[in-house]
């Protein structure tokens, strides 16, 4: 059956994201909150890309 290719191609844990490793690398803040299992409302905001 078809499925998107963004459906495809989209990370299924933390190690598939590549960069934003101030953020998402090893104790990087949000990675931190999303381990931690309490995560908290969060706006993100900036350009895109």
């Amino acid at each position: 059956m078809y499925r998107p290719l963004a459906d495809e191609i989209r990370p299924s844990d933390l190690s598939q994201v590549v960069g934003q490793t101030h953020i998402l690398g090893s104790g990087g803040i949000l990675r931190r909150i999303i381990e931690s299992g309490e995560i908290p409302n969060m706006v993100f905001y900036g350009p895109s890309g």
